[in-house]
Formats: structure tokens, sequence, C-alpha cells
């Protein structure tokens, strides 16, 4: 898929991202066995957008805003405040598809912290 963010790069809707990215419809119609509108459910089931219902762990969503899925986050986030569930959502302005200098810093320990409030040593 090239420079293009594949679809475990903050993709939570692989029905929108097909029709956002021209680009990358050969690609998921190979991986998933067709266009959305011929397998739709494989599309939904993979899309984590249609289970925030369902989640049961806490997430840490870190995601630059000059990312071209930023929105994808800002989506999930959404649904996942509807359906109650704990997110933490960084947004980094201006980042794109990685961090780096303060941002890198920033959001490693972000990360460490939220492993350490979240995970128990049980």
């Amino acid at each position: 898929m090239g420079a293009e963010s594949t679809p475990r790069d903050g993709i939570s809707d692989l029905v929108r991202y097909y029709e956002d990215n021209p680009g990358t419809r050969e690609k998921l119609r190979e991986l998933l066995g067709g266009a959305p509108d011929e397998v739709p459910a494989i599309y939904r089931a993979l899309s984590p957008i249609h289970s925030a219902d369902r989640m049961r762990t806490p997430l840490l969503i870190l995601h630059g805003t000059a990312d071209g899925t930023f929105g994808h986050s800002v989506e999930l986030v959404k649904a996942l405040d509807r359906a109650h569930k704990t997110c933490e959502f960084v947004r980094y302005r201006s980042a794109g598809h990685g961090f780096a200098g303060k941002d890198d810093i920033d959001a490693n320990q972000r990360a460490l912290r939220f492993l350490r409030a979240h995970l128990s040593a049980s």
C-alpha cells in the first residue's frame, strides 16, 4: 500500500478508508475478498468503530492531527464515548504518522503511565 497507512494504522472504519483512499482499494479488495458493497459484513466486523460497545479494555489513542487517518481516531473516540468506555485521546498538533522530538517523548511517557494505571500484576 505504499506510503499510505495500512489497515492496521489508525483505521477505525474500513468502508470510509476504502472510499477515501482510491490507491488502496485494490489491496483492500484482495485482502478482504471484495469491495465494501460485495462483502459488507467483513468490512463491518473488521472496523473497530462498529464494536466500540463490546470493547472492554481501556484505550489510549495517540494521533497526529496531520495524519491522513486522524478523523478515524476522532470518530472512534466519539463511538467509545457513546458506549461509555474508558479512552484517553491525545492529539499531537501538526504531527503526522509518527512522532519525533518532544511529541515522541510525550507519547512514550503517556503510554507508560497509561499501562501502569491499567495493567495489574494479578
